[in-house]
């Protein structure tokens, strides 16, 4: 650099340095021959093709808006960004080095907010990760959850972050899962509340099902924030019964009680997993008992399965052993085993028409009375089709006196009504509908005076 420029710089930073005004009304530097030394030494690295670093351009010297490193402060502060120097407000839009920090700071509070709880969910934070449809499916246990938050005082959010939910939304499942039963100890998820929750707000990579091992395809992270969106919209479609849950000290969250389908999960059977209880036919017999065993789904009765945790009676055939209007069937992918295995059993002695009635009605009685708590009653398989509509197809008056009588004696009168007497398979038809068909009008009447529609 030329002398002479050399001098000029030293002899005038461009800057007051003796306590005064600048031309757009801030305050000037104190007077000091370091601060000019530390100014002019500045400004010939930059004359001289100094390139500055990210870091410099913040903190270093810039002549246009009068700071330096002595004289100015440019960092994250509580979260957004500091732009106003030591000396005082400036007008960063009348230069160019102003115009790229009003804009850096623009980029960087546009993402923070994109990232607040009601936007969440991708990787640039603008939209949701997860179809808002899925709130629909299990809108029953969100409302549930959310009650349980109301009565606990329970930040959900709060309680996500903690356990390693990041900004963009996302968590491990594995923290998700075990964060939600931890956070709702007097909850008590069966595996197929909790596998419904996370298929439902999975997302990323999705590992393989294992059929052998009864392992569905599970997501390796799921949406936290979408999850408590949801739950934070969450409206009771149980008629009281999730709020009846939230108020006592400690119950399970089981799809049946909320009115739901048994099987939320498509292609995945929980009861064709390892036994969690064993029982045997001698009461003298020590017990092997598991943990995570929801007793009130557990047949507690000797003799009424096997070492393997099965049935010791044999399933029916499916579907060649249903009434006409039963919907095509599905693949099976599982075994038949706890619940789905006496459901199927049921709806084969509805249709047995080699039975004596009598005998069948004295069948049915035992099936009913000895899985009660498997509430074989609302049962529905694969296509949706429930005992009351096999009753309905065939018949058979007495069986739908028994199955309807039954179905308000465990549920909710209103839940009994629209979740389970208006239930329908996967064509779309009712109990009523199937009896009004076949000409049974009897049993017409009966359903009609149990809110049938």
């Amino acid at each position: 650099m030329p002398e002479s420029v050399k001098a000029r710089i030293d002899s005038n930073p461009g800057f007051v340095v003796d306590g005064g005004l600048m031309s757009t009304g801030a305050l000037g530097f104190g007077s000091g021959a370091d601060v000019v030394a530390s100014i002019g030494k500045k400004q010939r690295e930059l004359a001289g093709g100094f390139t500055a670093s990210r870091t410099d351009k913040y903190a270093g010297f810039d002549s246009e808006i009068g700071c330096n490193a002595a004289g100015r402060v440019l960092d994250k502060d509580g979260g957004e960004f500091n732009t106003v120097g030591k000396q005082g407000a400036h007008d960063y839009s009348a230069t160019e080095a102003g115009r790229f920090i009003l804009e850096e700071k623009r980029k960087f509070e546009a993402a923070k907010a994109a990232m607040s709880e009601t936007r969440v969910r991708d990787a640039d934070g603008t939209i949701d990760r997860v179809d808002d449809s899925v709130m629909e499916k299990l809108m029953p246990i969100l409302f549930t959850i959310k009650e349980r938050c109301r009565v606990e005082h329970i930040d959900l959010e709060s309680v996500f972050q903690e356990a390693g939910g990041t900004h963009f939304g996302t968590i491990k499942r594995q923290n998700f899962q075990s964060t939600l039963v931890n956070t709702f100890q007097r909850y008590k998820f069966e595996e197929e509340t909790l596998i419904a929750i996370v298929m439902a707000y999975g997302c990323g990579y999705q590992h393989p099902g294992n059929p052998v091992l009864n392992i569905p395809p599970l997501y390796e992270h799921v949406g936290w924030k979408d999850f408590i969106e949801d739950v934070g919209k969450a409206v009771d479609t149980t008629f009281g019964v999730a709020t009846d849950m939230a108020q006592v000290r400690a119950s399970w969250v089981t799809p049946i009680k909320l009115g739901m389908p048994a099987d939320l999960v498509d292609g995945w059977d929980p009861s064709a997993a390892a036994p969690l209880i064993a029982l045997a036919d001698s009461p003298d017999e020590q017990l092997a008992i598991e943990t995570n065993v929801n007793p009130e789904t557990v047949l507690a009765k000797a003799g009424g399965m096997d070492r393997s945790g099965n049935a010791i009676v044999s399933t029916g055939t499916g579907a060649p052993n249903r009434r006409r209007s039963h919907p095509p069937p599905k693949g099976k992918k599982f075994r038949k085993t706890g619940r789905d295995e006496y459901g199927e059993i049921l709806l084969d002695l509805i249709n047995d028409t080699e039975l004596h009635p009598q005998q069948q009605q004295l069948k049915i009685i035992q099936l009913l009375d000895q899985g009660a708590n498997f509430y074989l009653e609302c049962y529905e398989d694969d296509e949706g089709s429930t005992p009351l509509m096999e009753a309905a197809a065939a018949g058979n008056v007495e069986v739908v006196k028994m199955l309807v009588a039954k179905i308000f004696k465990s549920f909710n009168p209103t839940l009994a009504t629209n979740n389970f007497i208006n239930a329908k398979d996967a064509l779309g038809t009712t109990a009523l509908m199937i009896a009004g068909r076949s000409g049974f009008g009897e049993i017409v009447k009966i359903l009609k005076q149990n809110g049938a529609k």
